[in-house]
């Protein structure tokens, strides 16, 4: 008879009710498809016990602890014995939707957040310093700069700037 686990069956005669318990695959690793099985009669104490799907491999594999327990030997509720033909699971997926209104908020952190990353990882980061001193009535300008990225590009800024700074104060005029 084909029994779902955790709903109880009356054994034939009605003396009786059974129900599976427990289902695996593969008991152990290797003891192959079983079930655990517990038997409530009318009168007495509920009995558990495994039932194995290949029950003469194991007895030729553990000849002497195989049926030696009571939870291990498939006629344990006399005079029946359970044998397992077929063991089947049901795959199923269960899916829930919900609504969350602080949604919008995480979307608009991750935008910000990839903003961030194209600011940090995509545009150079440049400091200029310029100073002035003054010595025997003489005005020196120095500019300095440092970039995090293309410090080529940077090098080259700077000597316009000062190519610039130079020309405006030696009197050659605004050139470009």
């Amino acid at each position: 008879m084909e029994v779902e686990q955790g709903k109880p069956v009356s054994i034939p005669g009605g003396k009786a009710q059974f129900q599976v318990l427990q289902m695996d695959e593969n008991l152990k690793g290797m003891m192959g498809p079983a079930v655990m099985i517990s038997v409530k009669p009318e009168q007495g104490d509920e009995m558990k016990f495994w039932v194995f799907q290949q029950v003469e491999m194991l007895r030729k594999r553990f000849p002497e602890v195989m049926f030696r327990a009571p939870i291990l030997d498939p006629s344990s509720f006399k005079p029946y014995t359970f044998f397992l033909g077929k063991l089947e699971n049901r795959y199923y997926t269960g899916l829930q939707v919900a609504r969350d209104p602080g949604v919008s908020l995480v979307w608009l952190g991750c935008f910000v957040m990839i903003g961030g990353f194209f600011v940090t990882f995509f545009t150079s980061h440049r400091r200029v310093w310029v100073r002035l001193s003054s010595s025997k009535g003489k005005t020196f300008i120095s500019v300095a700069g440092r970039a995090n990225k293309n410090p080529i590009g940077m090098e080259r800024e700077l000597e316009q700037v000062t190519s610039r700074l130079q020309n405006l104060f030696t009197g050659e005029g605004n050139k470009p």
